[in-house]
């Protein structure tokens, strides 16, 4: 019997990774994006949704992408 090599785990939750279709809490959205407290609260006040059931913070995929298209035909730059 021969002994196959062990694969490594993919990883569902990589940094930079966010999908439209899913709901993020604001921990898990801010580990994925790598933005801080500072930056998510300058993206809501321009324009990001951040919706709140039971005193947390959820951002959907969809609401992301909208901000980003939003903020690229605002004045934004994009990254090549």
């Amino acid at each position: 019997m021969s002994k196959r090599p062990k694969q490594p785990a993919q990883s569902t939750g990589e940094t930079g990774t966010i999908e439209r279709g899913k709901v993020y809490c604001l921990s898990e959205f801010m580990r994925r994006t790598g933005l801080k407290v500072w930056a998510v609260r300058t993206a809501r006040r321009n324009g990001l949704v951040v919706a709140y059931v039971h005193n947390r913070g959820y951002v959907s995929g969809d609401d992301w992408a909208r901000y980003l298209e939003q903020s690229v035909t605002s004045g934004g730059s994009v990254c090549q």
